[in-house]
This record gives structure tokens, C-alpha cells and sequence, in this order.
């Protein structure tokens, strides 16, 4: 694999981990979908859920407001078919009446997703993505 397509496929993977957050925040729950393989698994605190689940679980979420900021994906494989990375990421959360700008008290989450990428008929899609926690706001 030259430099160009190994650059190619890092900026498929991490603009579909971006994609993902935002879709989340927008709560475009069915497009999340679109962004992962017909087999993905969705990993969150330890359960591992299909991505059918996934999106039905995520459905019966409290309409907060967030915002999740990701940075680059730190890869550690990169193939033809297959790359692997974790993106770091923090979650804003607000469950309030006010409109915005949002009272601000700081991030509710930071975290890693650890994922993989497949690549399909129909581009590049999440295979698999554990969200681990590594700060939480104290409730």
C-alpha cells in the first residue's frame, strides 16, 4: 500500500468517527446506521450490542442536548480492507430548559473508542466501536 491510500483510508475512518458524534448530537439515530457494517457491534459499559440494538437503545435516550468533540484517530493497523484506532473524545451533556448558550460545568464524559473499520461495497463503515470511559462527572 503506497502513502496516498494509506492517508485515503485514515481520512475515510476518522471522518465517519466524526460523522458518528455528530449524528448522535443531532439525533439522527437511523443514519448512525449507514455509518456501520450490517454486522457492527457497538460496545458500552462492557455490553456489547448489535448495531440494530445499538440504534433501538439509543432511541429511548433522554433528549439531552450534547455535544461530542473526537480528535484524530491514533491507528494501529491500517490494511486494504481493515483499520483499527482509537479516537479520544469528550461528551458535553445539558438536560435543562434553557435555551442556548447552554450552561457550562464542564465535560460529563471523556473517553476512547477503540474501533475497527471494514471496508465494503459501500465505502469505509464502523465495524466495531468500544466507548470506555476514562472521566466521568461526579453525579
Amino acid at each position: 500500500m503506497d502513502h496516498l491510500e494509506m492517508l485515503t483510508i485514515k481520512d475515510a475512518c476518522q471522518s465517519i468517527s466524526l460523522q458518528f458524534g455528530r449524528f448522535q448530537d443531532e439525533r439522527r439515530h437511523d443514519d448512525l446506521a449507514d455509518l456501520m457494517t450490517a454486522d457492527a457491534c457497538y460496545v458500552r459499559l462492557g455490553e456489547e450490542l448489535q448495531v440494530e440494538d445499538f440504534i433501538a437503545w439509543i432511541k429511548t435516550t433522554t433528549p439531552n442536548k450534547t455535544t461530542h468533540f473526537v480528535t484524530p484517530t491514533a491507528f494501529s493497523v491500517v490494511e486494504e480492507d481493515i483499520a483499527k484506532g482509537v479516537t479520544y473524545y469528550t461528551l458535553y451533556l445539558y438536560n435543562g430548559e434553557e435555551e442556548k448558550p447552554y450552561p457550562l460545568e464542564g465535560p460529563f464524559v471523556v473517553g476512547e473508542y477503540h474501533e475497527a473499520f471494514a471496508r465494503t461495497d459501500d465505502g469505509w463503515k464502523i465495524q466495531r466501536r468500544e466507548a470506555r470511559i476514562i472521566f466521568r462527572k461526579k453525579i
